[in-house]
């Protein structure tokens, strides 16, 4: 269960959510309706970010049992597809990844 949070630095950046999850689902088998994505706003005034041609961070939460292959390939769907909604170069979006390990994800009041 994948959830990718879009921390956008430009506050104009519109983004459709729902064809972010699909290139993910279509590229990597997962189901369309384990992945989750989320925008977390983020204000100018508070933000210090050394690359200043940064349009968005991208934050990916993912299981450990997926594997690093499948967590570094969300990782790069994701960076894609928010560069072709912006038209903006790969360069512009920066991601990273925290794998949960086994027993710290709690869904349907289970443990995984």
């Amino acid at each position: 269960m994948p959830v990718i949070t879009i921390r956008p630095l430009k506050t104009e950046l519109q983004l459709s959510l729902e064809s972010i999850a699909k290139s993910v689902s279509l590229q990597t088998g997962i189901a369309r309706e384990r992945i989750n994505v989320f925008v977390e706003p983020c204000m100018p005034e508070r933000n210090s970010v050394g690359n200043e041609s940064l349009c968005a961070i991208v934050h990916v939460a993912a299981a450990t049992r997926n594997g690093r292959t499948c967590i570094q390939n969300i990782m790069r769907i994701a960076c894609s597809s928010i560069c072709d909604q912006i038209s903006v170069s790969g360069d512009q979006v920066a991601a990273y990844a925290h794998p949960i390990e086994q027993g710290y994800l709690f869904v349907d009041e289970t443990f995984l």
